[in-house]
């Protein structure tokens, strides 16, 4: 079974306390989440910030992630050619 790629719920969130990890689907997920929110018109300016930084930070950790499992894959695919 292949290793779930997970990131560090305290980086995105800026809280050294929190140490659960967040699996590439459920950062998609929240994601999903933070879009829905900022299409909200009653969402405060701060609020509205703060969730994009997030998302920010959410598509460099899914970018990284589906990078790694690129190469991974040429990486199996090549060894597969010779």
């Amino acid at each position: 079974m292949p290793k779930k790629t997970t990131i560090d719920e305290a980086a995105l969130t800026g809280s050294g306390n929190e140490k659960e990890k967040l699996s590439l689907e459920d950062a998609f997920l929240e994601l999903d989440d933070i879009i829905k929110t900022m299409e909200d018109d009653k969402i405060s300016l701060e609020d509205s910030f703060n969730n994009y930084k997030k998302g920010l930070e959410l598509i460099k950790y899914c970018n990284d992630s589906i990078g790694t499992i690129e190469g991974e894959l040429e990486i199996l695919e090549s060894g597969e050619n010779e």
